[in-house]
């Protein structure tokens, strides 16, 4: 057996302790906004704006996205989503996924989910063919695409499993364009800590997935619907992606962020591995996984904002707000309930292939 290396344990925090003053190239409001802050790069993307009216902003430094969206409850309007580089590898050569995850919504009548969204593709360059979404939280009645629904709308599991102690009704369907699984807890989880890696075991198991598929993008975020003033808050998170082979890394401790100013204009499809994916969630949850009362969800919080986005050594504090999104650029991405992936970098680590994409929102 193959001693474990890690591919990737990179998170935001390094990265923002020497942030510049100047603000206006800290946020943004643009449709399709973005900010960087390598090696990651930051979208406020709007891509359902034109099925709702409202306004969707984020900011960096204070890691918030604040929005409001009236209208279509049912269609997803945003997704402001982070991303870092990575290699595409074969799910079977991944050994694990950790990840931590601590986060907060509040905010008034809030319809959206909390997830880590993730495509794989049967070659390193080609077309997304499957989703996995592992959902943390459905709100206000979201709820994940499925091939068949009940008589009330409800979207309706193909089975129930439970893993890294969490409980998960298991969904399946269609995009259009993707095969798509989603995970949906019994209950919200504000503070996840666990390997992703395991929810791709199940489905290798359980669901006749194929492990030689590649990871091509992996994120985390937040789907926004309605709602108004709410406001998404990521208080920790890290990905730490390992494989049996290779190992690459991302320099994170003492980095300086570079804040360049704010884009309006769509990201360029270069790569069918970008982040920008088209997500159509719908509003059928599944049975416990939303609030009943969709009126607040001021309770749902995690971690004091003093938490921070750790990596060993990290002393800087950052928290990113943003709600859900998925930009036109890559139709073959369409999906209901699933987030989108920014665009992946050219450059690669010196040493080795490997590489690993974080989402923050």
């Amino acid at each position: 057996m193959k001693p474990s290396t890690t591919l990737l344990y990179t998170t935001l925090a390094s990265l923002t302790s020497a942030a510049p003053t100047k603000r206006t190239t800290q946020n943004t409001c643009e449709q399709w906004g973005q900010l960087s802050l390598s090696p990651y790069t930051i979208y406020n993307n709007l891509w359902g704006e034109s099925q709702g009216s409202g306004s969707q902003c984020l900011d960096v430094v204070e890691s918030l996205t604040t929005w409001s969206w009236a209208n279509n409850k049912n269609d997803v309007k945003s997704y402001a989503n982070a991303v870092v580089n990575f290699t595409q590898t074969q799910v079977s050569e991944i050994a694990s996924m950790q990840s931590k995850w601590e986060w907060s919504y509040s905010g008034s009548q809030v319809t959206a989910d909390v997830a880590f969204d993730m495509f794989t593709s049967s070659t390193k360059d080609g077309s997304r063919e499957f989703e996995v979404m592992v959902w943390l939280a459905a709100l206000g009645g979201a709820g994940p695409i499925s091939l068949s629904y009940d008589a009330a709308g409800h979207a309706e599991s193909i089975a129930s499993t439970t893993i890294g102690g969490h409980s998960f009704a298991v969904y399946k369907g269609s995009n259009g364009a993707q095969t798509v699984f989603s995970f949906v807890p019994s209950t919200n989880i504000t503070s996840y800590s666990g390997d992703v890696r395991d929810f791709f075991t199940y489905l290798i198991s359980s669901q006749s997935f194929d492990g030689s598929q590649y990871l091509v993008s992996v994120g985390a975020g937040t789907e926004a619907f309605i709602g108004t003033n709410a406001v998404f808050k990521t208080t920790s998170y890290s990905m730490d992606i390992s494989t049996s082979d290779n190992s690459c890394s991302t320099s994170t401790a003492s980095s300086t962020p570079t804040f360049p100013s704010a884009t309006s204009s769509p990201p360029l499809s270069t790569s069918p591995a970008a982040a920008n994916t088209t997500s159509h969630s719908t509003t059928t949850s599944a049975p416990d996984a939303s609030s009943s009362t969709p009126t607040s969800v001021s309770t749902v919080s995690s971690a004091p904002a003093s938490s921070y986005w750790s990596a060993p050594g990290a002393t800087s504090t950052f928290a990113y707000t943003a709600t859900v999104f998925t930009p036109t650029a890559y139709p073959e991405a369409t999906s209901f309930s699933s987030s989108a992936a920014a665009p992946v970098s050219t450059s690669e680590p010196e040493h080795g292939s490997c590489q690993v994409e974080y989402v923050y929102v």
